[in-house]
C-alpha cells in the first residue's frame, strides 16, 4: 500500500482526498466549515453501554474486542487486536477497551472501537476508521474516519471526519463536522503563529480549518477560516474567515490569515478578511473586506492576492454594510462608514462623507457665530445625496450657547413666532414680585404685597420672591407663596408654600437655613427643616413630616401620613398614625408603633416595644430585646426569640418559631412548619405538625407529624416516632453468633417510621466493611457478598450480538439479519473492517461502526450508534448518526446527526444535526431540495427545511424555510411558519422562501418571505397575513423586541419600533414609530413664507421616536448653513441666529426710536416756527406799510420770525410776507396777497 502523504479537501466533492506529496491545487486556497454541541454525556454514555452489554460474552475464541481488567489471562496481539476475549490485545492499559481490527486503547480506561482506532491516552474514547491514529488525546472523545488523527489535544470533543486533524496544542477543543478544527500547515509554512486552537468550539463543514487561538466559536461552513485570535465568535458560511477559494486546495496555499480578538460576525461573509479587534458585524458580506458573487462562485481580492481591512470597535449591521474605520457603525442594507473613526451610517444605503467644521454661518451678509460643537471629529449619516431622511419624533433640545442638542422643527417654529410677536404686557398691577438687589427698584406694598411688576412688594429681602396677598418674603433668596404666607426674617432660603405657611428658625432665635413649608398652615422651623401638609409640622431641624396633620419634632426625624409622628432624635414614621417615639425607631404601617431605641415595625397595628426589636406583619409584637416577629399576630416574647409566620409565637430566649401556628417554648429551641412545637432545651422540629416534647432534650423531629419525647434521638419522616436505644453486642442465626460488633452503646435512636409504618432507606452509599466500621451497608454490598459465594463462572462460546469484519474468506459469518451469531463471526459487520454491536445491527460500509438494536451504518466510514439509527439510510458515507433514529431514511455524506429522528428522511452533505427531529423531513426530499453543508442544532431546528450554508440553533430555528445562507438563532427564529399555528405559504405549502438573513430571539425573523434581512430580539420582524400568506420584504434590520420594518431597505432599532410607512425608512429608539414622510419646500409662519428648502423631496424617513413620546438627538455637531446644506443644526446655532436677530432687533428698534425723536423735534420747531409767523401783527391803515417780528415755542422747540406787510391807498389790495427760524436750524418763509371789499 502506498503512504499517503497528505490529506486534501475537495470542494466540490465534499470530500477528504488521499493525495502524493506532490499534488497541489488549480485553484486558491480555500475550505468550508458547520456547527456544534456538547457531547460527553451522550458519547460516554453509548460507549459504557458497549462495554456492559459485551462482558457476558464467550471467552474461549480469538475476536476483535477485548477489555483490560488488569486480570487477563493473556496478552494477544496488541498490534492486531487479535486474540481470545480473555486477552489483553490491543486493549494495552488497565480498564481499557478495544473493538475492531488493528484498534488500540494505550491509555488507562480508554475505549478503541473501529479499524485502526486508536485511544492513545488516558480516558479516550475513539470511534471509527483510524480516529484518534497518531494523535495525543487525554480526555478526549474522537468519533468519526480520521477524527483526532495526528492530533494533540486533552479534555476536547471531535465528531466528524478529520475533524481536528493535525491539530495540535488544543485543550477544550470542540470540532463537530467533515474537518472541523483541522491544521493543514507546519511550522515552517506558517511561521509566527501557534498551532493551538484551545477552548474552542468549531461546528460545521472544515471550520475553522487552519484557525489558531483561544476560546473562540465558529458555527458554519468554512466559519472562522485561517483567522488567528482569541474569543471571537463567528456564525455563518465564511463567516469570520480570513479568505476563501471555490477550488479545491492541498496544504501548499495562502499561509496568511485574519487576526483579532473579541470579534463577533453573524451572516454569511460577515467580516471576511476584516483585521482588528472587539468588532461586530451582523448580516451577509458586512464587514467584509472580500465581495462574491455567488452565481460565478468568484471573488474579488486585491494585488496581494488577499483582500483585507483593519478596524477596531466597528459595528456594522445588514447586509453588504462597510465598518472599516476604528469605532465606526453602519445599520442598513449597503450602508458605508469608512471615512473617519467614529463614522455613523443610519439606514440603507446612507454614506458619510468627510466632517465639515462649521463655526459660523453667514446669511444675507449677517454672520451667525460661536456655534458650539464645532469641530466635529465624525459625521452621523442617515441617507445620501439625493436619498435624504426626514429625522421624526425628535424631542425638544436644548437652546443654550454650549447647546449640541439636535433642534426639531417646533423649536425652530417657536424663535420665529418670537421674533414677529408683540409682547403687549406693560407694568400692570400684581402680587408677585422679585427683589433684585436694585436700589431704584421701586417698592410696592410690602404688607400687601401688592405693586408693580418690577416693585419689590413683600419682598423685602435681596433675591427674596413673594407671591400672593399679604405673602412676605423677609430674608435673602426666601420664597413666599400664598395669602398671609410668611418666609421669616430669621430663616435664610426659606420656601413657604400655602395659605399662612410659615418657614422660620427655631424658637431659640438662632438662624435657620432653607425651612420649607408646603400647605395651608404648615409649619417648618429649623434647618432644612420640611412641612408638606394641612397642618404639618416640623419643629426640628433636619427634620421631615409629610401628610395632613403630621408632626416631626426629633432632630433629623421623618414622618410620612397623615397624623404620623416621630418624637426622638432619628425616628421614622410611615403610615397614617403611625408613631416612632424612641431615638432612630422606625414604624412602618397604619397605627404602628416603634416605642423604644431601636426599634422597627413593619405593618399596621404591629408594636416593637423591646430594645432594638423587629416586628413585622399585621398585629405582629415584638417584646424581648432584639427579638423579632414576622407575620400577623406572631409574637416574640422572650430577649432574642424569633418568630416568622401567621400566628408564630416564640415566648423562650433564643428560641425560633418558622411557620403558621408554629411554637418554640424551649429555650435555645427551632420549630418550623406549620404548628410545630418544640418543648426542650436545644431541640428542634421541621415539618407541619412536627413535635419535640419536654423530654427530647437536643432531639429532632424531620417530617409532618413527627414525634419524640427521647433525649438526643431522631425521628426522621412523616408520621415517624422514636422509643429508647437499645444495645446490640452479637446476633445467632441459625446456631452461628456473630459478635465482635462495632457501635454496642448508641446514645440514642434515628426513627424512619413507627409500630405500624416502616421505611426503606434507598440511594444509601456503599458503606465501609472493616471491623470497626458502623457504616450503613446498601443491598448491592449483600448481593456480592451472597452472589460470590454462589457464582460460577459458566461463560463460553455463547451466542452474542457484537461481531468485528476482520476481512479473513475464512471468517464465520453469522446472521446478517439479526447479529447473532459467535463471538467470532461476522454477523451484521458485512463492511470489511467494520464493527456491529445489537440486535439486527448492521455495518455494511467499509470501516463502518453500527452500535445498538437496528443500527444501521451504511457506508465507508459511516458511524450508527442507538437504537435504529441510520435504519432504510440509502448512503452515509463518513456521517456519525448517533441517537434513537438518527439518519433514519437518510441520504448524507461527511455529516454528523446527533438526535432522537435526527436528519430523519434528509437528502444533505456536510450536514451538523444536533436534536431531537433535528434538520428531519415529514417525507423524503429529492437531492434538488436538500440541505447542504449547514448546521441545525435544537429540536426540529430546520425541519423541512431547504437550502446550503444554513446555520440554525434553537427548537424549531429555520423550520420550513427554505433558501441559502440563513442564520437563526432562538424558538422558530427564522422559521418558514408562525408557531405551532402551522401557516405557511400557499405555493406548495413549503413555507417562507429568502437567503442571507440573519434572525437571532424568539420567533425572531419568522415567517417572513425575502433576502438579506436582520432580525434581532423577541418576535421582531415576524410576518404573516391573516389569509396564510407572509409578508415579504429585503435588506431589513429590526433590533429590538416587537419591532417591525417591513418594507424594502427598512430598519427599527428598539423595543417596538416600526418602520412600516416607505421603503428605506429607520425607526431608532423604543417605541419609534416612522410616518409619511412630508415633502416641504417652504414655510409660512405669521403670514411670512420662507423657502427653497434643500432635501425638499424626502424618500423615507427617520424616527427618534413617536407622537407623545419623543426624544432628544444630543451631541450634534453644527452642520453647515448654506442653502443647499442637508445637514442637521444644533440648538447652539439657531441659539445664534436667535442671539444675533434679537440684537439687531434691538439696534434697529434703537434707530428706529432715535429717528421718531428726531422727526419729534422737527415737528415741535416747525409748530413753533409757524406760531412766531403766526403772531407777527399786519398793517391796518390804508396805505401803510409794517415791519414786525414774532416769537414761537411748542414743547421744547423755539422759533423767531419777521414779517413785512403792505396796504393799499383804498384798503381793497394788502401785501404780506414773512420768515422764520427755528431751534433746529430750519428756515420757513411765506407770502400772501388779499383782495377786500
Amino acid at each position: 500500500m502506498n503512504k499517503i502523504y497528505r490529506i486534501v479537501f475537495n470542494q466540490a466533492t465534499q470530500t477528504w482526498t488521499a493525495v502524493a506529496e506532490n499534488a497541489r491545487a488549480k485553484g486558491k486556497s480555500g475550505r468550508t466549515t458547520v456547527g456544534s454541541s456538547k457531547l460527553t454525556t451522550l458519547v460516554g454514555a453509548s460507549a459504557i453501554s458497549v462495554a456492559a452489554l459485551l462482558s457476558a460474552q464467550a471467552m474461549a475464541e480469538d475476536t476483535y474486542f477485548h477489555v483490560n481488567n488488569g486480570t487477563n489471562s493473556g496478552t494477544g496481539d496488541a498490534t492486531t487486536n487479535l486474540g481470545s476475549v480473555t486477552d489483553a490485545a490491543g486493549a494495552t492499559k488497565l480498564y481499557s477497551l478495544a473493538a475492531g481490527m488493528s484498534a488500540k486503547a494505550d491509555g488507562q480506561m480508554a475505549i478503541a472501537i473501529g479499524t485502526g482506532a486508536n485511544a492513545a491516552d488516558s480516558s479516550a474514547i475513539a470511534i471509527g476508521e483510524r480516529a484518534g491514529t497518531e494523535g495525543v488525546a487525554n480526555r478526549t472523545i474522537m468519533i468519526g474516519s480520521y477524527a483526532g488523527t495526528k492530533s494533540s489535544t486533552s479534555d476536547s470533543i471531535l465528531v466528524g471526519s478529520h475533524s481536528a486533524y493535525n491539530r495540535t496544542g488544543s485543550g477544550g477543543l470542540i470540532a463537530i463536522g467533515n474537518g472541523a478544527g483541522s491544521y493543514e500547515m507546519s511550522t515552517t509554512e506558517n511561521p509566527g503563529f501557534p498551532e493551538g486552537l484551545a477552548y474552542t468550539t468549531a461546528i460545521g463543514n472544515i471550520a475553522a480549518v487552519n484557525a489558531t487561538g483561544t476560546y473562540n466559536d465558529y458555527i458554519g461552513t468554512q466559519a472562522g477560516y485561517y483567522r488567528h485570535g482569541d474569543y471571537n465568535v463567528s456564525m455563518g458560511y465564511l463567516a469570520g474567515a480570513a479568505q476563501a477559494s471555490y477550488s479545491a486546495v492541498d496544504i501548499s496555499g495562502i499561509r496568511t490569515g485574519a487576526m483579532g480578538h473579541d470579534n463577533v460576525f453573524f451572516g454569511t461573509y460577515s467580516g471576511l478578511g476584516l483585521n482588528g479587534n472587539d468588532n461586530i458585524a451582523i448580516g451577509q458580506m458586512s464587514n467584509a473586506a472580500w465581495k462574491f458573487d455567488d452565481k460565478n462562485k468568484t471573488g474579488s481580492m486585491n494585488d496581494e492576492s488577499i483582500k483585507v481591512a483593519y478596524a477596531d470597535d466597528t459595528i456594522a449591521i445588514g447586509q453588504e454594510t462597510t465598518a472599516q474605520k476604528n469605532t465606526a457603525i453602519a445599520i442598513g442594507k449597503g450602508a458605508k462608514a469608512a471615512t473617519a473613526e467614529g463614522d455613523v451610517a443610519l439606514g440603507a444605503g446612507s454614506v458619510t462623507r468627510a466632517v465639515t467644521p462649521t463655526s459660523s454661518a453667514t446669511i444675507n451678509n449677517v454672520t451667525y457665530e460661536k456655534f458650539a460643537g464645532a469641530e466635529p471629529t465624525s459625521v452621523v449619516s442617515v441617507g445620501d445625496v439625493g436619498q435624504e431622511r426626514q429625522i421624526q419624533n425628535v424631542a425638544a433640545g436644548q437652546i443654550t450657547a454650549d447647546s449640541t442638542d439636535a433642534i426639531n422643527g417646533s423649536q425652530l417654529y417657536a424663535v420665529a413666532d418670537k421674533l414677529t410677536a408683540v409682547d403687549t404686557a406693560a407694568n400692570r398691577t400684581n402680587y408677585f414680585h422679585v427683589n433684585t438687589g436694585n436700589a431704584n427698584q421701586a417698592d410696592g406694598n410690602a404688607t400687601t404685597n401688592e405693586g408693580t411688576v418690577d416693585a419689590k412688594g413683600g419682598a423685602t429681602a435681596t433675591g427674596a420672591i413673594a407671591a400672593g396677598v399679604n405673602a412676605k418674603a423677609l430674608n435673602s433668596h426666601d420664597i413666599a407663596i400664598g395669602q398671609n404666607a410668611t418666609a421669616q426674617s430669621t430663616a435664610v432660603g426659606a420656601i413657604s408654600i400655602g395659605f399662612e405657611a410659615n418657614a422660620a428658625a427655631k424658637e431659640n432665635g438662632r438662624a435657620a437655613y432653607s425651612p420649607i413649608a408646603i400647605g395651608a398652615r404648615s409649619s417648618a422651623k429649623g434647618t432644612q427643616a420640611v412641612a408638606i401638609g394641612w397642618v404639618s409640622q416640623a419643629t426640628n431641624e433636619y427634620a421631615t413630616a409629610v401628610g395632613g396633620g403630621a408632626t416631626a419634632s426629633g432632630y433629623n426625624s421623618s414622618v410620612v401620613g397623615n397624623y404620623a409622628q416621630a418624637t426622638q432624635e432619628n425616628a421614622a414614621a410611615f403610615g397614617a398614625n403611625a408613631e416612632a417615639l424612641g431615638q432612630n425607631a422606625t414604624a412602618i404601617g397604619t397605627y404602628s408603633r416603634a416605642t423604644v431605641t431601636g426599634a422597627t415595625t413593619l405593618g399596621a397595628a404591629s408594636t416593637a416595644s423591646g430594645a432594638f426589636s423587629t416586628a413585622n406583619g399585621y398585629s405582629a409584637d415584638a417584646t424581648g430585646t432584639r427579638s423579632t416577629s414576622i407575620g400577623s399576630d406572631s409574637q416574640a416574647t422572650a430577649n432574642f426569640a424569633t418568630a416568622l409566620g401567621n400566628g408564630a409565637w416564640a415566648t423562650a430566649a433564643n428560641a425560633t418559631a418558622v411557620g403558621s401556628g408554629a411554637r418554640a417554648t424551649g429555650a435555645a429551641s427551632l420549630a418550623a412548619g406549620g404548628a410545630a412545637q418544640t418543648q426542650a432545651f436545644q431541640s428542634a422540629a421541621f415539618g407541619n405538625g412536627a413535635s419535640v416534647y419536654a423530654g427530647g432534650v437536643q432531639a429532632l423531629a424531620l417530617g409532618s407529624n413527627a414525634t419524640t419525647n427521647d433525649a438526643n434521638a431522631v425521628a426522621l419522616g412523616s408520621g415517624a416516632r422514636t422509643t429508647a436505644a437499645v444495645a446490640t453486642t452479637s446476633a445467632t442465626i441459625n446456631g452461628v453468633t456473630y459478635d465482635g460488633f462495632a457501635g454496642t452503646a448508641p446514645i440514642a435512636t434515628v426513627s424512619v417510621g413507627n409500630d405500624t409504618q416502616k421505611r426503606t432507606i434507598t440511594n444509601v452509599a456503599a458503606g465501609r466493611i472493616s471491623a470497626d466500621s458502623t457504616d450503613a451497608i446498601n443491598g448491592s454490598q449483600l448481593y456480592a457478598v451472597a452472589d460470590k459465594l454462589t457464582a460460577v463462572d459458566t461463560a463460553a462460546n455463547r451466542t452474542n450480538y457484537f461481531h468485528v469484519n476482520t476481512g479473513d474468506k475464512n471468517q464465520a459469518v453469522g446472521d446478517a439479519d439479526t447479529n447473532e451469531g459467535t463471538v467470532d463471526a461476522k454477523g451484521g459487520a458485512t463492511g470489511l473492517y467494520s464493527l456491529a454491536a445489537g440486535m439486527s445491527a448492521k455495518a455494511d460500509g467499509q470501516m463502518a461502526v453500527a452500535i445498538g438494536t437496528s443500527a444501521n451504518a451504511v457506508g465507508s466510514g459511516a458511524v450508527a450508534i442507538g437504537e435504529q439509527a441510520g435504519t432504510k439510510a440509502t448512503m452515509a458515507d463518513r456521517t456519525v448518526m448517533i441517537g434513537s433514529q438518527a439518519g433514519n431514511s437518510s441520504n448524507t455524506t461527511n455529516s454528523v446527526l446527533l438526535g432522537s429522528q435526527s436528519a430523519y428522511n434528509r437528502v444533505g452533505s456536510g450536514l451538523v444535526a444536533i436534536g431531537t427531529n433535528a434538520a428531519g423531513a415529514s417525507t423524503p426530499l429529492d437531492f434538488d431540495n436538500n440541505l447542504t453543508s449547514s448546521v441545525a442544532i435544537g429540536e426540529s431546528a430546520a425541519f423541512d427545511a431547504s437550502g446550503i450554508w444554513n446555520s440554525y440553533i434553537g427548537t424549531m430555528a429555520g423550520s420550513y424555510k427554505q433558501g441559502e445562507n440563513n442564520v437563526g438563532i432562538g424558538y422558530y427564529a427564522g422559521a418558514g411558519e408562525i408557531g405551532s399555528s402551522g401557516k405557511k405559504t400557499e405555493a406548495g405549502d413549503t413555507g417562507s422562501i429568502g437567503s442571507n438573513n440573519v434572525a437571532f430571539g424568539y420567533f425572531a425573523g419568522s415567517g417572513v418571505d425575502g433576502d438579506d434581512n436582520i432580525a434581532i430580539g423577541q418576535w421582531a420582524n415576524t410576518g404573516a397575513n391573516p389569509d396564510g400568506g407572509f409578508i415579504g420584504f429585503n435588506d431589513t434590520v429590526a433590533l429590538g423586541r416587537d419591532t417591525v420594518a417591513n418594507l424594502d431597505s427598512n430598519v427599527a432599532i428598539g423595543a417596538e419600533a416600526k418602520a412600516t410607512t416607505a421603503e428605506g425608512d429607520v425607526a431608532l429608539g423604543a417605541g419609534s414609530v416612522t410616518r409619511a414622510v412630508t415633502p416641504t419646500s417652504s414655510a409660512t409662519i405669521n403670514n411670512v413664507t420662507y423657502g427653497t428648502f434643500a432635501g425638499a423631496a424626502p424618500t423615507s424617513a427617520v424616527s427618534v421616536g413617536a407622537v407623545g413620546s419623543e426624544r432628544q438627538i444630543q451631541n450634534v455637531a453644527a452642520g453647515r448653513i448654506t442653502a443647499t446644506s442637508t445637514d442637521a443644526i444644533n440648538g447652539s446655532q439657531l441659539y445664534a441666529v436667535a442671539d444675533k436677530l434679537t440684537a439687531d432687533i434691538k439696534a434697529a428698534d434703537t434707530n428706529i426710536h432715535g429717528r421718531i425723536d428726531n422727526l419729534d423735534k422737527d415737528y415741535r420747531a416747525g409748530v413753533a416756527g409757524n406760531a412766531a409767523m403766526v403772531n407777527i401783527p399786519q398793517v391796518t391803515r390804508p396805505g401803510a406799510n409794517l415791519l414786525g417780528i414774532g416769537l414761537g415755542h411748542h414743547r421744547g422747540e423755539s422759533a423767531v420770525a419777521v414779517g413785512f406787510s403792505s396796504s393799499s391807498d383804498n384798503e381793497q389790495l394788502i401785501f404780506k410776507m414773512s420768515g422764520s427760524a427755528n431751534t433746529q436750524g430750519d428756515f420757513t418763509i411765506g407770502s400772501g396777497l388779499g383782495w377786500q371789499w
